[in-house]
């Protein structure tokens, strides 16, 4: 049976690699925004009271991204194949014959 203290390694396994991963994947504009707050990041970290700010909000994405559902793939539509009748369609939609029209009154 883990202990706490393996439950809270693994957590915070996970939790870094979490936020690693979304960092990487920030733009520059949201990379440029961020560095704003390092100053405060720091401050929080070293005020032992203040430090708790911080673990809500880890604890905050933890739980968001632990309960979010799995990113699903892209899906690929094919940007033109030949239908059965030989002629060209696009995607996965099929042209429908038209009704007849029916004589005006």
């Amino acid at each position: 049976m883990p202990t706490d203290a393996d439950v809270a390694e693994v957590v915070a396994e996970r939790l870094t690699a979490l936020l690693e991963s979304k960092f990487r994947d920030r733009d520059r504009l949201k990379a440029e925004r961020s560095q704003r707050f390092v100053g405060l990041a720091r401050s929080l970290a070293d005020n032992a009271e203040q430090s708790e700010l911080i673990a809500m909000l880890l604890d905050d994405y933890y739980q968001q991204t632990l309960h979010a559902a799995p990113e699903q793939p892209p899906l690929r539509r094919k940007l033109s194949s030949k239908g059965a009748s030989g002629r060209k369609t696009t995607g996965s939609r099929q042209r429908r014959e038209r009704r007849p029209s029916r004589p005006r009154r």
